[in-house]
């Protein structure tokens, strides 16, 4: 059984990132063996938080940096 981290996710969306290829890389082989993927529930509410809403924030905050709770 394989899973991710989120921050594997974050880079695999952020083309800019420098772990973006490996990212997608990743994700590109995690089901090639067929070997089961999962997802944790904090994973999806940190994905959710990060892609859907920091698009209202104000101030863009780079991936290279964790966030704050303050700024979301």
């Amino acid at each position: 059984m394989l899973s991710a981290d989120t921050n594997l996710f974050i880079h695999a969306a952020d083309p800019d990132s420098d772990h973006h290829d490996a990212a997608n890389r990743f994700f590109a082989e995690a089901g090639s063996n067929g070997e089961e993927f999962v997802i944790c529930e904090l994973v999806l509410v940190e994905i959710y938080i990060l892609f859907v809403i920091q698009r209202f924030l104000k101030n863009h905050i780079p991936h290279s940096r964790p966030l704050n709770f303050a700024e979301l």
